[in-house]
């Protein structure tokens, strides 16, 4: 199982897409399932703020002189049903209100728009033809209720009704689909662009942490390898055993914490970057190792990679360890030893070899198998071409 300790875009994105999935969520309760008071455009007139105690004008009865404006307009042109007309207005034969509501409200405007008038004439937020306007309205309204002549209750789903019911089935329907085009995207994150990065270096980055240098052990060359160090080749010799000596440095009857599967780098896997989670007895995370590319030679497609860097990173004191795997060009030029020294300690590639990355309280053996170099002279064992890696785990005694 792959495991990605740099969980930082991760958390970032997912955080962004439950804001943005929130803030659809929330537009559409909104406008979808808020009562209609709440959505002013689409409340019908008797919505609108009134207080009955009140003789100021208030917004109903602003709306209400508009309808007994456009009664009195249509009416005097002569407009057929132009009562009709004031109950569709009012939201009578919508279903937005009865017939009662309605007069009420024409009644409570007339009042109030007769007393500012007494108070301040037509200084006032309302002319004496507003008020005239509502008088004959309330006068006509009324008739009709005292004859029975009133429009019939209209049971049929309202425009606006109908309107909010669709938004609530399309908004669903989006409300899905964003959720899952931002699950998606979390996810790519999280198994793509997150295992792409450099968890450790991340890490140490984050909270200014320098990698841990263990102190080499005596290098034990492997039979008929020729390994030519000069005096001036920086840095530190890695731990490095032959088959034949690794008894010597490897307890056999330790049961290991973790054994994973090889990992294999093949020559044009220019993004190669593997890592292990390493789980407790306990199934918890305690750490985790892996392998990426450190160094190439030039600027070629695919690269020609010459170093791998391997890493052990241990939770338990938040810092990582990693040795750089070299071929017998990289292990032999002073400019990219010297240039991968900050890394940590060099090992030289050899078939069948096995190297310990020592923790503060973790051993990991990388063992090095079905090693091949380039073929080619471009230069000489100048970069893999491929090599096996198989890592255990081990707790670290003492």
């Amino acid at each position: 199982m792959k495991a990605n300790m740099n969980r930082g875009v991760v958390v970032f994105t997912s955080i962004l897409a439950g804001l943005l999935i929130g803030l659809f969520a929330g537009i559409y309760i909104y406008y979808a399932w808020a009562p209609p008071e709440m959505v002013l455009r689409d409340a019908p007139p008797r919505m609108l703020y009134h207080d009955t105690k009140s003789n100021t004008p208030q917004y109903r009865d602003f709306y209400a002189v508009r309808a007994a404006n456009k009664f009195q307009g249509e009416m005097s042109a002569g407009v057929p049903n132009a009562l009709q007309n004031v109950y569709d207005v009012l939201g009578v034969t919508t279903g937005d209100a009865s017939f009662d509501d309605a007069l009420t409200m024409v009644r409570d405007a007339e009042r109030v728009a007769t007393l500012e008038n007494r108070a301040n004439g037509d200084q006032g937020r309302f002319t004496a033809n507003d008020q005239l306007a509502l008088t004959s309205l309330v006068n006509t309204m009324q008739s009709a209720k005292d004859t029975g002549n009133v429009p019939a209750a209209n049971t049929a789903p309202s425009a606006p009704a109908v309107a909010r019911s669709n938004a609530r089935l399309v908004g669903f329907i989006l409300l899905l689909v964003w959720a899952l085009l931002l699950g998606i995207i979390v996810y790519v994150v999280d198994h793509w662009v997150g295992p792409r990065m450099n968890p450790v270096a991340t890490i140490n980055q984050r909270f200014n942490i320098a990698p841990s240098r263990v102190e080499a052990e005596p290098y034990v060359p492997a039979p008929n390898v020729t390994v030519n160090v000069g005096p001036t080749s920086p840095g530190s010799v890695g731990s490095v055993y032959s088959p034949a000596a690794r008894g010597a440095h490897v307890v056999t009857s330790e049961t290991p914490l973790a054994t994973f599967a090889p990992t294999i780098y093949r020559h044009g896997d220019d993004h190669y970057d593997e890592d292990f989670a390493i789980n407790g007895p306990m199934g918890e995370l305690i750490g985790e190792c892996g392998a990426s590319i450190a160094e190439r030679i030039g600027g070629d497609t695919p690269a020609r990679v010459s170093a791998l860097a391997l890493w052990v990173f241990d939770k338990n004191d938040f810092q990582s360890t990693t040795k750089v795997l070299m071929t017998d060009y990289a292990w032999n030029d002073s400019v990219t030893r010297n240039k991968l020294k900050a890394r940590g300690d060099a090992v030289l590639a050899q078939d069948g070899g096995v190297f310990e990355i020592l923790t503060s309280t973790l051993r990991v053996e990388v063992q090095v198998s079905d090693l091949q170099l380039n073929p080619d002279s471009n230069p000489p064992r100048g970069y893999f071409q491929s090599v096996t890696l198989t890592f255990a785990v081990y707790k670290r005694q003492g």
